[in-house]
Formats: C-alpha cells, sequence, structure tokens
C-alpha cells in the first residue's frame, strides 16, 4: 500500500535537489505501482508528479484516469497533462485556471509557470510575462517553491518608477495626469510606457491594466480560495467536508512524507502540494 507512497517521495527529495530527471523516473515508477494494484487516486497523483517534473508522455494515462474517476480535479490534472503534451500554453492556462478554482494553487502555479515556459518558447512575450507574473503570484500565496515554479515564475520586470507609472495606468490615469501626480513631463511618461511595452511585448494600454490587474488579484484578500471558501454558503456542511476530503484524498501528501519535501513549500489543505 505504501510503496507508491515512498517512491513518490522520493521522486520529491530529487526534485527539491533539482533533479527532474530523476524525480520523474520515481513518480512513474509510484504510478506503475498504483496502476498494478489499481489504487486509481494514487496513480493520477503519481503521474500528475511527473507532469509537475517535465513529463510531457503522462497524457493519455492521466485522460483514462480522469474517466474512471470523473471528479474535476482529475480533468484538471488531464487537462494540465495534454497541455505540457501538446506545447500548449493556452491550455496549460486553461488548466492552471481550473486548478486556481478548486483551491489548488500550488498546482495552479506550476500549470501556469509551466504555460509560461511554453510561450517562451514560441517568442510570445505578453503571454509569456502574464503567465509567469501569476504563476508567481500563486506560488508567493503559499510559500511554493516547485522546480517549475523556480524555472519559469517571476514577477512583473519593472523598475521602481516604472512601477509606480503602471500602478497610476490600472487606476485609469491620463499620462499627463500620471505627469502631474509624479511630477515629471508627459514625455517622460511616455517614454517610461514605451519601454515597460517592449519588456512585456504587448502595445495598449488596456493589455497593461489586464496584465497588472490579473497579478494584483492573485495576491489580494480575493484569491482564487476565497471563491472555493466561499462554496461554505452555499453547501451544506456534509457538502464541504465531503469536498475537502475529495482534495485532500488526491494531493494531501502523508504526514511521514512532508520531510522530504519542505524545500519545496507547503502542503497543507490550501496549497495541496
Amino acid at each position: 500500500m505504501f510503496l507508491p507512497e515512498l517512491e513518490l517521495a522520493r521522486a520529491w527529495e530529487r526534485a527539491s535537489a533539482g533533479d527532474t530527471a530523476t524525480a520523474q523516473t520515481h513518480a512513474v515508477q509510484a504510478a506503475q505501482i498504483a496502476e498494478a494494484a489499481r489504487m486509481h487516486a494514487v496513480e493520477l497523483r503519481a503521474r500528475h508528479a511527473a507532469v509537475r517534473f517535465g513529463d510531457r508522455s503522462q497524457a493519455r494515462r492521466l485522460e483514462r484516469l480522469a474517466r474512471i474517476l470523473s471528479t474535476a480535479l482529475a480533468e484538471a490534472v488531464a487537462d494540465h497533462a495534454r497541455g505540457l503534451a501538446q506545447y500548449d500554453g493556452g491550455l496549460l492556462d486553461s488548466a492552471a485556471q481550473q486548478f486556481a478554482d478548486l483551491g489548488a494553487l500550488t498546482l495552479a502555479a506550476d500549470a501556469s509557470a509551466q504555460a509560461a515556459g511554453e510561450y517562451a518558447r514560441r517568442g510570445e512575450r505578453g503571454e509569456k510575462f502574464e503567465s509567469s507574473t501569476w504563476a508567481h503570484a500563486l506560488a508567493s500565496q503559499c510559500g511554493s517553491r516547485t522546480p517549475a515554479v523556480v524555472a519559469t515564475a517571476s514577477p512583473l520586470p519593472f523598475s521602481g518608477r516604472e512601477r509606480q507609472i503602471v500602478m497610476l495606468v490600472a487606476a485609469g490615469l491620463s499620462n499627463r495626469e500620471i505627469a502631474n501626480r509624479l511630477v515629471i513631463s508627459v514625455r517622460t511618461v511616455e517614454g517610461h510606457l514605451y519601454r515597460i511595452f517592449a519588456k512585456l511585448g504587448i502595445n495598449t494600454r488596456d493589455q497593461l491594466v489586464y496584465l497588472t490587474r490579473r497579478a494584483v488579484h492573485a495576491t489580494g484578500v480575493v484569491g482564487p480560495w476565497r471563491r472555493v471558501a466561499g462554496l461554505r454558503e452555499s453547501r451544506s456542511p456534509s457538502d464541504w467536508l465531503s469536498f475537502r476530503r475529495r482534495l485532500l484524498r488526491f494531493y494531501a501528501l502523508p504526514l511521514y512524507l512532508r520531510a522530504h519535501t519542505t524545500r519545496l513549500g507547503c502542503c497543507c489543505r490550501r496549497c495541496l502540494l
């Protein structure tokens, strides 16, 4: 019963040391042991760990497991694996949003970080910065330092003055109003905006506002977990307890494994490592 968990612990230990290739091997071995024992939930978690470590070969089996288990979380995992297998940043971002809506912030951060990597591969700078910023914000909420997050996620690349201007743009101020507020010339504001647009690969203020607000939303008081917590108001206590147990059944590692994963971040209910 515990052999898959032991292999999965070894996988995370290797991942914490930066050896994702060996981590993938251990995760797949855990999945194979679980599959032989018909432990579908454990197998799903193990194969998803391999995906989070960068394994692009797990999509077909995870789609099969999603049909067997028939849960929203399993479907999000299958989408994550398919997005990575197809080098599809959009599908990875979609999976990240599904995880965030379920409150699985660490999983959302990993999927979004991998989406950023796919966008970077195609030279889509605006999308890359959007996904990496969101991944960074999600990971910051729960202290996650998984390999995908460490490799890709980053905050918006602004200087102090640029950050001031970006926040004023997001607040709806015009260039002249920003210039008056910061006691600089309109031309200086325009120059800063030109450099900001170039960094992010965007060309409109609306794109900048969207990108900034998404990052602020992910780090603010009203984050993805609050939407899940809000289910308490519309569900009976027994329904909520069942919902929480389903999440824990798939992704909360047993307490005895935490010693192997402390370098990777949080294992609490909120983050669901």
